[in-house]
């Protein structure tokens, strides 16, 4: 069972002491390389352009991934993955999208699993992977499991589940007053140190367009099998 969020839990894995995850021993098994990589993507000065440099010249990043162990992605962990991640000034939505494949395809049959690079930089998958309906179920419901570890972490900055909802709800039933105040509590919290630090993260935003991206590339490929 995932340990719940606290702040007590949430200032260690920000910190990244004493966590323990394979990704997180990449960052130091490999980090010229991935400094000098981050070096070369800042200095591209066009975001398009910075996109494509990625594209051509990241995917390491997905065979480095996978050629660790198994891993989870429970919320505690991805709070220290992505705090490391930004110390080395990452791409995020890519890194994001590598990271929700590499844990999607872990026990998905065949040759789905050693696909990341290709998944990455072209958007589909290699012919030989023979995908079938049944592996993108099977990478769909571990894709669900990262969002909703996401989700939690969302909730933790917010301090309420689906905040997002409940001022949509409120909005709709004319409760301004309601809305205004539950709006203030949200950025209040966000103004406690630790939890800004989490926010800066953009932990949300990130694996949401990375698993959107993941999830395009998904349907694409069911499409190709009928």
């Amino acid at each position: 069972m995932e340990p719940t969020l606290t702040d007590d839990n949430v200032r260690i894995a920000l910190s990244v002491q004493g966590t323990e995850h394979p990704v997180l021993s990449l960052f130091g098994e490999y980090s010229p390389r991935l400094g000098q990589f981050s070096k070369n993507y800042h200095m591209v000065e066009e975001n398009r352009s910075r996109q494509d440099y990625a594209r051509k010249n990241f995917g390491f990043f997905a065979d480095l991934l996978e050629e660790t162990d198994p891993f989870t992605l429970a919320p505690l962990e991805i709070i220290a993955i992505w705090a490391r991640l930004t110390d080395f000034e990452l791409p995020r939505y890519e890194s994001a999208r590598m990271l929700a494949f590499r844990y999607a395809t872990e026990y998905v049959d065949g040759a789905l699993g050693s696909s990341g690079r290709y998944n990455f930089e072209t958007g589909g998958f290699p012919p030989e992977a023979c995908i079938t309906p049944d592996q993108i179920e099977a990478m769909g419901k571990r894709v669900e499991d990262v969002r909703l570890s996401v989700d939690n972490i969302q909730e933790y900055i917010d301090g309420l589940p689906d905040a997002v909802r409940e001022i949509v709800r409120l909005t709709r039933t004319g409760d301004t007053q309601k809305v205004a105040e539950l709006i203030r509590l949200i950025e209040d919290r966000k103004n406690i140190p630790h939890i800004n630090s989490l926010e800066k993260l953009q932990i949300s935003e990130n694996f949401g367009n990375g698993i959107l991206e993941l999830r395009m590339s998904m349907s694409e490929a069911v499409r190709h099998l009928f």
